[in-house]
C-alpha cells in the first residue's frame, strides 16, 4: 500500500475514534438532563463546607475579633502554671466600654464575679462555697488558654460574659467580698490539679434538696443555699464536699 493510502486510513482511523467518544459524551449529557431534579451524582467530599478534613478544627489563626480558644492542651496566656500559688493577675477580656484585654488582680476578679453569679442576700457559707467555685474555674482558665483579641499576642484567660463567669467591674458586694476573704486559702483540687469548678442554677430546679443530682462535676448554685436552709451544719466546705 502506498504512503498516501496509509495516511488515509489513519485519518479514517482517528475520525472513528472521536466520533465514539462524542457519541458517548453526548448519552451521558442526556443522561444527566433525564435524571429528576435533585438526583444527580455528586463526589464523595474529601472535605467539609470550608475546606476542613472531617475532624479538622478550624485554625484559630482564621479567627478575627474574640477569638474564644478553650485549648487545654497549650500554654496558658501568660506562661502561669502553678497549682500551688494563686495568681496574681488574670487577663479579662472586656466588652465595656470597649472590647479590650485588661490585665485585673486576681482577687478582685473573684470578687467582682461572685455578687454576679451567686445571690448576695445568700447565706455565708452558700457563698463561701461559690467564692471557692469561681476562684477555683478562674485559676483553671489562668493556666491554660482562653482566646486572644484579634491576634494571638493579645490573649486572654477569661472573658466577661456567659462564655466565662460574669465578670463586672466595681461590682463586689460588701457580703460576697467577706465571703471571698474568708474562703480564699481553699480551693478545688483533685490529684494535686485544680479543677475547673463549673456550676449552674441548679442540678434539677431550684427547690431541688441539698445535693441532689450531684455528679462530682458541677456546683448547683441554688443547692448551695439550700444545703443552709436544710439546717443541718452545712459549712461551705461540706457543702462543696456534696457536690
Amino acid at each position: 500500500m502506498g504512503s498516501r493510502g496509509r495516511v488515509l486510513r489513519r485519518v479514517a482511523s482517528v475520525l472513528a475514534s472521536s466520533a465514539l467518544v462524542a457519541g458517548a459524551n453526548a448519552q451521558a449529557a442526556t443522561a444527566i438532563r433525564d435524571q429528576p431534579a435533585g438526583s444527580e451524582a455528586r463526589p464523595t467530599p474529601i472535605t467539609t463546607p470550608g475546606g476542613l478534613i472531617p475532624g479538622e478544627v478550624l485554625p484559630a489563626t482564621t479567627c478575627i475579633g474574640v477569638c474564644i480558644v478553650k485549648d487545654t492542651s497549650r500554654r496558658s496566656c501568660t506562661g502561669y502554671s502553678s497549682q500551688l500559688t494563686p495568681p496574681a493577675t488574670i487577663r479579662v477580656l472586656v466588652h465595656i466600654p470597649t472590647i479590650q484585654v485588661l490585665t485585673v488582680p486576681f482577687e478582685t476578679y473573684v470578687e467582682n464575679v461572685l455578687p454576679d453569679e451567686w445571690v448576695p442576700s445568700w447565706d455565708g457559707d452558700a457563698l463561701k462555697a461559690g467564692a471557692v467555685a469561681v476562684k477555683s474555674y478562674a485559676w483553671y482558665w489562668v493556666t491554660h488558654y482562653g482566646g486572644y483579641l484579634n491576634t494571638s499576642a493579645n490573649c486572654f484567660d477569661v472573658t466577661d460574659d456567659t462564655s466565662f463567669p460574669m465578670y463586672r467591674a466595681n461590682s463586689a458586694s460588701p457580703r460576697t467580698t467577706t465571703a471571698v476573704q474568708q474562703s480564699w486559702p481553699v480551693v478545688a483540687r483533685e490529684g494535686g490539679q485544680v479543677l475547673q469548678a463549673s456550676y449552674r442554677a441548679d442540678l434539677n430546679s431550684p427547690a431541688e434538696g441539698c445535693g441532689v443530682g450531684a455528679t462530682g462535676a458541677t456546683l448547683s448554685q441554688y443547692g448551695t443555699q439550700n444545703c443552709v436552709q436544710a439546717n443541718t451544719g452545712n459549712k461551705y466546705n461540706v457543702i462543696l464536699q456534696k457536690y
